[in-house]
């Protein structure tokens, strides 16, 4: 858009002032001001923008793109991402110490249990997945009190396997979720990350997909990479183009070009028309 705007300008024996906006909402608010006079930059003409801007005679044809992640979030990093990991060593951690409480137990209480550590900690821990499995308390700490206690810990054996197969399943489910996206009608679910107060951004939104607003589409490429978002949109030249110069097996653009639209350069209502 640049090299073409210089070419008008040395045809038509202009000299420009260039101003360069950190976001393209504020450049669009720029020129909506008269702050600026020409957008020299592709900007899609649509309805909306033609009731407030003078636009040029369009000179390319495109529309928006999607890209991707190559490797999508697997279980583990979905697991991990999501804290359940961490919950699992909590509960692994509770596990130990209570196996250690009640290796003490048995050593103070049942005689004829066996003075190794290692052998100790052993049976004591095999005797409790034994009776979160089938209730059956191997622990002499008196009758009653070793049925209340293989029933409770039968009740939490059974909830730590319920547990941890609810969040496994559920961590697959997402992953599938997330994965996949091969055109415009997966996005929806998803979260997309766009350049804010752009063309896809308000594209996605009226299709009712969550959006990650960015200030540049570096951003926005960055946030895919951190899988803060699941995919991005943007124009179908500029992701063309950066997979063209970064060369990263990391990223790729999926689907057809959707949203066709039109490029123009935008000026100020103001502007007058020149016939050359």
């Amino acid at each position: 858009a640049l090299d073409l705007w210089q070419m008008v300008e040395r045809n038509l024996d202009l000299e420009t002032e260039y101003v360069v906006f950190n976001e393209f909402g504020d450049m669009l608010e720029a020129l909506r001001r008269g702050e600026i006079d020409i957008i020299a930059t592709h900007i899609s003409v649509t309805y909306e923008r033609a009731r407030d801007f003078r636009f040029s005679f369009p000179w390319f044809d495109s529309g928006l793109r999607i890209m991707v992640l190559t490797e999508q979030q697997g279980v583990w990093e979905e697991l991990l991402s999501s804290g359940k990991v961490r919950t699992y060593a909590w509960l692994a951690a509770a596990l130990v110490a209570l196996t250690v409480l009640a290796t003490l137990l048995r050593r103070r209480l049942e005689p004829e249990f066996t003075k190794g550590w290692a052998e100790g900690l052993a049976k004591s821990f095999h005797d409790l997945i034994l009776a979160a499995k089938s209730g059956e308390f191997n622990f002499k700490l008196g009758g009653w009190l070793s049925y209340i206690l293989s029933a409770i810990w039968m009740l939490f054996g059974v909830a730590l396997v319920a547990y941890v197969l609810s969040t496994v399943t559920s961590a697959m489910t997402t992953v599938s979720l997330k994965s996949d996206v091969n055109g415009v009608y997966d996005l929806p679910g998803r979260k997309v990350g766009v350049t804010r107060g752009s063309l896809e951004e308000a594209y996605l939104t009226r299709m009712g997909v969550e959006t990650l607003p960015c200030a540049h589409l570096g951003d926005v490429v960055e946030a895919l990479r951190k899988r803060e978002a699941q995919a991005a949109v943007a124009h179908a030249p500029e992701l063309e183009y950066l997979l063209y110069k970064r060369g990263s097996d990391e990223l790729r653009v999926v689907g057809n070009v959707f949203c066709h639209v039109k490029y123009a350069f935008a000026g100020h209502p103001s502007q007058k028309e020149r016939s050359d």
